[in-house]
């Protein structure tokens, strides 16, 4: 939940400011939002490094998951907005 959001324009374009009580965000405006992982996508990359190879089902119960739960992942681990995800570079 954001407190304050504001625009600021300058010679490199338009920027979407915005303020909460513990954390801000600066993104340009029109620039892609990069699209967050559900769960699905998770339990693939866990389940793929360790050594289990994916099939169909796998994948069918992948996008399953991820559409089930868009955008869960850094509301279920409270701690993951402070780590990097691997897949975010």
């Amino acid at each position: 939940m954001f407190h304050v959001e504001t625009r600021l324009s300058n010679r490199f374009g338009t920027f979407i400011v915005r303020m909460g009580p513990e954390t801000a965000t600066v993104e340009r405006e029109g620039a892609p939002v990069p699209a967050e992982p559900g769960i699905g996508t998770v339990v693939a990359k866990v389940t793929t490094a360790a050594g289990v190879k994916p099939c169909g089902g796998c994948k069918r119960r992948q996008a399953q998951l991820d559409k089930a739960t868009p955008r869960y992942v850094r509301r279920l681990l409270g701690w993951a907005g402070r780590v990097p995800f691997p897949w975010s570079s």
